[in-house]
């Protein structure tokens, strides 16, 4: 296939070489000049790898909205606790009633009422250790009667009212609220864990991009080095045509081959400003003016050092700590909690109620007697009387109760059990899953910077040896005992070798950011 080609070429070239008209040869063709690729003027940035990842971690819009995430459950988290605090209700009104009497006390007249009110409330809905509801209410009043035989008017009231509840079987060792705040801490861990899981996969897609410049940047190099070096053949060639000793159909060859290492330069510096961009849309603030401007100068070179796997301890370390093993931990401890209040909640409701209250009144006190006619003379009480009797409990009024609450059939506190025990053996099995995927990544991480690095040692010998095939056909087509398709033929075979050392390495250092970086989150997740 190689003397196909190349007899095709050297037809091409005899065509193209026609006499135009008889006696007349056209001279051979001359090389294209390549245009000069205009460089985009901006700045120089030389960044190493870590300069690049702190880069990322600072100017990355995703991380940014990340790192929202732990302040959103921070709120949920309080808005959990606001379950403890206790609330304070003020209430003020005023009322007015026309009355037609309904007995002989309160006269033959239509009479009216009129009065002012404010009410206090405390009300403490769950206290931590116990569960236990707790409620304090004053209210104080002015009322105002025209009906006869009122004993205050205007009647300056004072009322005290104390309540408590305490569960005695269901929310008595559950507590719900505690249980809402103890969710809320552990769905903040698991947004601290996506975060981390987030900056682990940018700093994965910044190194992998990181090199894959520093690999298009050294295969121009291979590109020009083979350019260079078909170029010194084709200045070579002519020298030998001028002298007489190689046919001039050999030029054309020769600027075929220059050609086409030109479009290999051009392809590749093409390939590094693509290379660049996506670097730079990971690293740099979009807000900067020299954005696009601005020419990265990557500063690490590759390693090819070998590096000692030990897959075991790999794995027993990504089992334990790794972000989406820890979460998927920190979702069964929230189901847990949520299966305790689920079965909380199908117990008998069975609460003790007590409740003390006291009333005072004050104004001017009327006395009548039998025949309700007024009894002079009249008694003044201020309103602090009123507040000393009701707060010194002259007049106690209280209760004690239990109460007991079972809904017939099948409640929904049932139904929500049962789902929470499917909830749990479903996160059992995504666990156990969830260990397999980790170690098949773990394995397969080991795996590849092993093979890759036995890449580099392979591609490696295998370039050294088509260099030196290289040297042996050039001393051979110097001296006339091999042709120009040959020793063409062996400076491809260079490049190619060139080139798949290069790729190797690259590989096997992305494979080594891999290996690292799969034992703390899943690859991926970053951009």
């Amino acid at each position: 296939m190689r003397l196909v080609r190349y007899t095709l070429v050297c037809l091409s070239g005899l065509l193209m070489a026609a006499p135009v008209s008889a006696g007349q040869q056209t001279p051979p063709a001359q090389a294209p000049a390549m245009t000069p690729q205009i460089e985009p003027a901006g700045p120089v940035r030389a960044l190493t790898i870590d300069e690049a990842v702190e880069l990322a971690l600072k100017n990355n819009l995703g991380l940014q909205i990340e790192r929202l995430n732990p302040q959103i459950e921070d709120e949920a988290i309080a808005s959990a606790r606001a379950g403890y605090l206790p609330t304070l209700r003020a209430t003020f009104g005023k009322s007015g009633a026309t009355v037609e009497p309904q007995d002989f006390t309160e006269g033959t007249e239509i009479y009216s009422n009129s009065g002012l009110s404010s009410q206090f409330t405390f009300t403490q809905n769950s206290l931590p250790w116990a569960n236990t509801q707790l409620s304090a209410s004053w209210t104080s009043s002015r009322n105002t009667t025209e009906r006869q035989g009122a004993a205050f008017n205007p009647n300056l009231g004072s009322r005290l009212n104390l309540s408590a509840t305490q569960p005695l079987w269901r929310n008595l060792f559950i507590n719900p609220v505690k249980n809402q705040i103890q969710q809320a801490v552990l769905s903040r861990q698991i947004a601290d864990i996506n975060l981390r899981e987030r900056v682990v996969g940018t700093e994965r897609s910044v190194r992998q991009a990181y090199w894959n410049l520093v690999g298009a940047i050294e295969r121009l190099k291979v590109a020009r080095q083979n350019l260079e070096l078909s170029q010194t053949q084709l200045k070579n060639n002519r020298v030998r045509v001028e002298v007489g000793t190689m046919a001039p159909i050999d030029i054309i060859a020769a600027e075929a081959e220059v050609a086409g290492n030109e479009e290999a330069v051009i392809l590749a510096e093409a390939d590094i400003r693509t290379r660049e961009d996506q670097l730079r849309m990971m690293i740099f603030d979009p807000n900067q003016p020299d954005f696009w401007t601005t020419r990265i100068e990557p500063t690490n070179e590759p390693l090819v050092q070998p590096l000692q796997v030990d897959a075991d301890a790999a794995i027993k370390a990504a089992l334990e700590a790794r972000t989406d093993i820890v979460a998927q931990r920190r979702n069964l401890q929230i189901n847990d909690l949520s299966l305790k209040l689920a079965r909380n909640q199908t117990l008998p409701d069975v609460s003790l109620n007590a409740q003390i209250s006291a009333n005072g009144s004050g104004g001017t006190r009327f006395f009548f007697n039998q025949q309700f006619e007024e009894v002079q003379p009249r008694i003044e009480r201020p309103f602090s009387d009123a507040l000393s009797d009701s707060f010194g409990f002259a007049y106690p009024n209280w209760g004690v109760s239990v109460s007991y609450t079972y809904p017939l059939g099948k409640e929904a506190a049932e139904a929500n059990l049962a789902r929470a025990r499917i909830q749990r053996r479903q996160l059992d099995a995504q666990m156990k899953q969830t260990e397999m995927s980790i170690t098949q990544q773990v394995r397969q991480a080991a795996r590849s910077v092993t093979s890759n690095f036995q890449r580099v040692q392979s591609t490696r010998v295998a370039r050294e040896l088509a260099e030196q095939r290289l040297n042996a056909q050039q001393k051979r087509f110097d001296v006339g005992l091999s042709t120009l398709f040959e020793l063409t033929q062996a400076q491809r075979d260079v490049v190619v070798q060139r080139n798949s050392e290069l790729n190797a390495i690259i590989a096997y250092n992305q494979s080594l950011v891999d290996f690292q970086l799969v034992q703390i989150a899943p690859l991926g997740g970053g951009f």
